[in-house]
């Protein structure tokens, strides 16, 4: 339970007793900024790093034996980190210690899938030359790119600047922050990998295309672009317009931190269908044969398309060994 959560519970009760009328209404919103003011300060209180217990360090030690992960692996998550924290309200306090290490489990199988897609491309992860993680966040899947390929090979681009710095200090990789208008934005490299999870899948139409032809316009000659989307499989029924666009998304709840994305006109929940991907891949002159779907590759609800300048190597003689 977050601590917004907590307050909440604990004043239900008053709130309850307040007739809906204009006087209440203001009250209620001055309650609800109370809350948000002491979510704040009590999520400043910590510390950076997040403390893990004896039962939850034990869990991840299992996890790792189990996947022969080193032991080297870096164990620090940022208090800001919203995939930590939003996985974190899902649980109940009893299942803390799993969802912990669901954490770790996440960004370990998100590298996996970036590793069978790098082998299968290049031959093997020495023939890569770098790698761009974008949209990385505070490092959930970083930290495992870091323990196979060499730091400076690695790059992370995120829209909140502490992330970026955060990477940078803990996993020894390059970094340069990202903008909310990709023409505002200068990548300094072409990778041979840029790896896109969990970003499309929130951007509304209007910059849908251009992110998606600035990333791949940083690739290499030989390079793919890997991202993530919500397909409309993850809906009762198919879409009646080729995308839906949701004004939320998993940093609602967390307003209290200090670099929360605020405004959910740029960063929400997009749902599509594969047509919606071949105009925009259409428009960018991306032909049928440089790109390869997988379905429901990352979780239940998002597929993964795989883009490169060339003909794709993925649509014949490649399965994945191991997905979520």
């Amino acid at each position: 339970m977050s601590v917004k959560q907590y307050l909440k519970r604990k004043l239900r009760p008053l709130l309850s007793k307040i007739a809906v009328n204009t006087d209440s209404y203001t009250e209620i919103k001055m309650l609800e900024a109370r809350i948000e003011k002491l979510s704040k300060d009590v999520h400043n209180i910590y510390p950076e790093h997040i403390i893990f217990d004896d039962e939850v360090l034990n869990n991840i030690k299992r996890f790792r034996e189990e996947n022969n992960i080193s032991d080297s692996l870096n164990l620090n998550v940022h208090k800001n980190d919203v995939m930590f924290l939003h996985s974190k309200q899902l649980g109940s306090q009893q299942d803390y210690a799993r969802i912990y290490t669901t954490y770790f489990k996440v960004g370990y199988l998100l590298w996996d899938i970036l590793k069978q897609l790098a082998v299968h491309q290049f031959g093997s992860l020495n023939e890569v030359n770098n790698i761009l993680d974008f949209a990385s966040g505070y490092g959930r899947l970083t930290r495992f790119m870091t323990l196979e390929m060499p730091s400076n090979k690695i790059w992370v681009s995120d829209i909140k600047a502490n992330a970026v710095e955060f990477s940078k200090k803990e996993f020894s990789v390059n970094g340069f922050p990202s903008t909310f208008k990709p023409e505002d934005l200068s990548i300094p490299n072409k990778y041979d990998l840029i790896y896109v999870v969990s970003l499309f899948s929130h951007l509304p139409d209007i910059s849908f295309e251009p992110w998606l032809k600035k990333l791949f316009d940083s690739l290499s000659d030989d390079g793919i672009l890997a991202i993530s989307v919500h397909d409309e499989g993850m809906l009762n029924s198919k879409l009646k317009e080729e995308y839906q666009y949701q004004e939320q998304s998993e940093e609602k709840p967390f307003q209290y931190l200090d670099d929360n994305i605020q405004s959910s006109n740029t960063y929400g929940t997009m749902i599509i269908n594969e047509a919606y991907m071949q105009k925009k891949f259409s428009n960018l002159g991306i032909a049928n044969d440089n790109y390869t779907r997988f379905k429901k590759l990352i979780g239940p609800n998002q597929d993964l398309y795989v883009i490169s300048r060339q003909k794709s190597k993925f649509k014949e003689n490649f399965t994945f060994k191991k997905t979520f």
